[in-house]
């Protein structure tokens, strides 16, 4: 096989990874509760490992069960509050960024 051909292969094969990691949804707090409550979270279901997470300006998100997720944001400006339960032994892993914006508590 001709160098050419296999660099456009290695870059189309390096760009589907790409694209197939991305495709994690963007779930919000809405209101706030522990993490397993799913009234907290738009959409209705506590995020999972394939989620971006923001933790919205008000909300205040306790950690109540082990949980992996994409990313986490805490905060959005103004507040926004990220905290582990204090009765409860939990873990959170995050596979991907942590940002805790102005205002944002973690």
């Amino acid at each position: 096989m001709n160098t050419a051909i296999r660099t456009i292969l290695m870059t189309c094969a390096a760009m589907v990874l790409c694209l197939a990691q991305t495709n994690a949804t963007t779930v919000p707090a809405i209101a706030s509760g522990n993490w397993s409550d799913s009234t907290a979270w738009q959409g209705g279901v506590p995020p999972t490992a394939a989620d971006d997470v923001i933790i919205s300006d008000t909300c205040v998100i306790t950690l109540d069960q082990d949980v992996t997720i994409a990313s986490l944001t805490v905060g959005q400006g103004l507040s926004g509050t990220f905290q582990t339960s204090k009765t409860l032994v939990t873990n959170l892993t995050i596979n991907g960024n942590l940002t805790v914006i102005t205002g944002g508590t973690f």
